[in-house]
């Protein structure tokens, strides 16, 4: 187990308890050969509050695409009220049953569980042009190239349309594709940044210095000790549940995760 799967806000508590005067410092601090080390824990302590705060800052490229994902689902969601708002209406307005038919089965083909798509998340908005084209049959593609509309600045076939909703949907997809590989990448920086890699170097002192300790009592060893150990091993399990899904392991995105119930 390493010290570097803790998760920063851990990392915060297990030291500020050691240097508390009401916790462990009296216990340390009376020890010859790890009292003098309170001094680096507490330096590498301000070091993770330094690191915490940098790290809520996302990088301006990820922010732009934040802002471009938006407006992309947007234009993704209003493209595909419009398309199910139009074939519906044809079907509504053809006074043939068997055109009504047409109409409402090519409905079924581009939204078969209606306009649920737009609240799914972003890149299975992105893999759905795909699974569309999958589902339509040539009477479909028929349909769509000879329903026209009459717009302002021209006219447009239905399969127009369609090929909108295809290309923002996959430049929604390549954005937020971008915009998690970036965050991914901050967050395994952050992860073994200098601060976190200097408190992991201090205590892992500090814990091998203990056991130079002649006047430390079993007792106050298991105090020190333990609530390190027992979240050594939530790690150990936060990592494993991480290589089990085939993720990154992120010490802090687990925590997030496990407050949450995910």
């Amino acid at each position: 187990m390493s010290l570097l799967d803790l998760s920063t806000p851990t990392m915060q508590t297990i030291g500020s308890a050691w240097l508390d005067p009401a916790k462990e410092r009296p216990i340390l601090e009376r020890l010859p050969l790890v009292g003098p080390l309170l001094t680096k824990l507490y330096e590498a302590q301000q070091g993770l509050v330094m690191h915490q705060n940098a790290g809520r800052q996302e990088l301006p490229q990820v922010r732009e695409l934040v802002a471009q994902t938006k407006a992309l689902d947007a234009d993704h969601d209003r493209y595909g009220r419009g398309l199910h708002a139009i074939v519906t209406g044809m079907a509504e307005i053809a006074d043939e049953p068997e055109v009504a038919e047409r109409y409402r089965a090519l409905r079924t083909a581009l939204f078969p569980t209606g306009l649920d798509i737009n609240r799914q998340s972003y890149l299975a908005q992105a893999g759905e042009p795909a699974l569309r084209e999958g589902r339509l049959t040539d009477d479909d593609r028929r349909l769509l190239e000879t329903t026209k509309l009459l717009t302002p600045v021209g006219a447009l076939s239905l399969q127009d349309v369609v090929n909108r909703l295809a290309e923002v949907a996959r430049a929604l997809g390549d954005a937020e594709a971008t915009k998690l590989r970036l965050r991914q990448e901050r967050a395994n920086e952050s992860s073994r940044g200098p601060a976190r890699r200097e408190w992991a170097r201090v205590v892992s002192h500090l814990i091998a210095t203990l056991d130079l300790e002649d006047g430390l009592s079993d007792e106050d060893r298991r105090r020190i000790l333990e609530p390190l150990e027992s979240a050594l091993t939530r790690a150990a399990k936060a990592r494993a549940r991480a290589k089990q899904k085939g993720v990154p392991f992120d010490p802090d995105a687990e925590e997030v995760a496990e407050e949450s119930g995910a």
